[in-house]
């Protein structure tokens, strides 16, 4: 399903908040006039409470100057470190000529008499103004309302199943010869919503016995199924048991996949599979022989497959579909203008007031860090909190033998630096790839992000992994880990290319949502659950498990709760 967000952003003008008068005023209820409209440009707007001309002129003109100094540097703010009503931090491009971004800071004590402090980039904190009897800053937000679609799976429920004992078979499960059933969601006993998007397989059940000394070991596989109604090599589920585990007479084993099949298209056909994979005669599997289609068997360890259409095998289909849910609404809040007030001296009516507007309307985030990987990753800082970024977590210094056209090839664990909560809606782009095949377990390039945390010390730890399969294809898939090691898959996304892939995770913490677009086509969203215990990490990592693994660019923002 891809449905596009739907935005508005609202006009606010940026002005005094309250009545006053205009430049052109103030030039004539003072004697240096000119000088005031040389240093405040175009752009300012100054408002006074009064035109009374007995005012104090020269703090007028050092305020108003200070004020325009302000101005001119909020304007081009491109990220607000911190904000409140006497202290304002924030990022403009390079000033100082060094190349990086300054970090500028305004705060008063709020004590009159203290002065205005000016620091640039966490120097020695600079007075810009004495004797400062008022100085507020207020700050108009608008705000973007996002809406994400969702969706909501179903509870565990019996697809399909072939139960009615009519004419009762079996086909003994050993050495290259193997039973199988074709299913198609056509057939099902219980359809799906005609609006499902998807469904997948979560547990299966069959009658089978022991068959001789019961030392044989089998797996049961749910595979696709081809045009033929025969299966495929393609393998989507997997479980081993043991023949001893079965009864010695008919009875039902029911097997659930510790990692259920990926999303599969309303019309997608499966085969399932029983197969022997240790002992001689591993165990006998029922079947009806009346009125009844989709028996699956083979005696060349699946290299060719024969379809009864008069057979079926007695079995029972487990699972969940998807369907489309409300759309959540997301709000993101951007900084649209900042109004000062600022008064030297003893005399109310020598306060001056303006309004900033900010031309990059900067997004109020709480933490952000992003990386283009052109220059060790280590050394980053976006936020200009003059602190790095992301830290190996080894402690080692970060090599650069590893950074190569702007790509990372991870040889190590990079964390986010400092430690933060993820409290708020949390936006993450990566683009990534698994570039070698690993074990079976191994998870390939990996973004793991402690999500959520909350006061209860509880957090959602979640995780999402690029595998490269044999067929040089990648499989994307979005999980919640839980403790020992136990990753629950929320989100799967088969066959991508072997190239870049760019994820976008959207971490809502109100509903505990997580919605996944693969390449910007939107590919679902489940719920998670936190959990204290799990995790003790306030991060997000980006590393490589048991293969190889490259990362392009990342970018998290986390906006301010609410």
């Amino acid at each position: 399903m891809n449905r596009s967000s739907r935005r508005q952003l609202p006009a606010k003008s940026c002005g005094p908040r309250r009545g006053g008068h205009t430049l052109l005023e103030l030039v004539v209820s003072v004697t240096a006039g000119s000088l005031l409209l040389a240093g405040l440009g175009s752009t300012m707007y100054i408002a006074t409470r009064t035109a009374n001309t007995t005012r104090p002129t020269q703090q007028v003109i050092v305020a108003a100057t200070v004020v325009s100094s302000i101005v001119d540097e909020l304007t081009y703010t491109t990220f607000v470190r911190e904000r409140s009503e006497a202290t304002i931090e924030f990022l403009v491009s390079d000033r100082d000529g060094d190349g990086q971004r300054d970090t500028i800071r305004y705060e008063w004590s709020g004590v009159a008499g203290d002065p205005l402090l000016r620091t640039l980039n966490h120097g020695e904190p600079m007075s810009v103004a004495a004797d400062v009897q008022e100085f507020a800053l207020t700050y108009d937000i608008k705000e973007q309302a996002e809406e994400i679609p969702t969706t909501q799976e179903s509870d565990e429920t019996l697809l399909d199943s072939h139960t009615s004992l009519t004419d009762s078979h079996s086909r003994i499960i050993k050495e290259g010869d193997w039973a199988g059933q074709y299913i198609g969601p056509e057939y099902f006993t219980s359809q799906l919503p005609e609006d499902a998007i998807d469904w997948r397989v979560t547990k299966v059940a069959f009658q089978a016995k022991q068959d001789g000394s019961a030392d044989g070991v089998l797996a049961v596989e749910i595979r696709e199924a081809g045009n033929d109604r025969r299966p495929t090599s393609t393998v989507l589920a997997e479980e081993g048991f043991q023949e001893a585990d079965l009864a010695s007479d008919w009875a039902w084993k029911e097997i659930r996949f510790t990692e259920p099949t990926a999303e599969l298209d309303p019309k997608a056909n499966i085969a399932l599979v029983i197969r022997s994979i240790e002992g001689g005669n591993a165990a006998k599997v029922r079947r009806d022989d009346h009125q009844a289609f989709g028996w699956l068997e083979t005696s060349n360890y699946g290299a060719s497959w024969k379809y009864e259409a008069g057979r079926k095998m007695y079995y029972k289909l487990y699972g969940t579909y998807t369907t489309p849910g409300p759309d959540l609404t997301v709000r993101r809040k951007y900084l649209a203008c900042v109004h000062l007030s600022l008064r030297l001296g003893d005399d109310p009516a020598s306060r001056v007031d303006t309004g900033a507007p900010m031309l990059n309307t900067p997004e109020l985030l709480s933490g952000y860090w992003k990386l283009d990987f052109d220059a060790d990753p280590t050394a980053a800082d976006i936020n200009g909190d003059d602190q790095g970024d992301w830290a190996r977590r080894d402690g080692e210094a970060f090599d650069a033998e590893f950074l190569a056209g702007s790509v990372w090839s991870a040889d190590s664990v990079l964390d986010t630096s400092p430690s933060h909560d993820f409290d708020g809606v949390t936006t993450v782009d990566v683009r990534f790839r698994n570039t070698s095949l690993g074990a079976a377990d191994d998870l390939g390039a990996v973004f793991w992000i402690n999500a959520d945390w909350s006061d209860d010390a509880s957090a959602a730890p979640l995780v999402a992994a690029l595998t490269l399969q044999q067929n040089g294809t990648q499989v994307l898939t979005v999980s919640q880990w839980s403790e020992p090691s136990e990753l629950h898959s929320l989100v799967i996304v088969p066959e991508l290319s072997a190239d870049f892939v760019s994820l976008r995770l959207v971490i809502e913490p109100v509903s505990n949502t997580v919605a996944v677009w693969v390449d910007n086509v939107f590919r679902g969203s489940r719920t998670y659950t936190p959990a204290a215990g799990n995790v003790t990490e306030h991060c997000a990592s980006i590393f490589a498990e048991g293969s190889g693994a490259e990362f392009d660019w990342i970018s998290i923002r986390v906006a301010e709760p609410d």
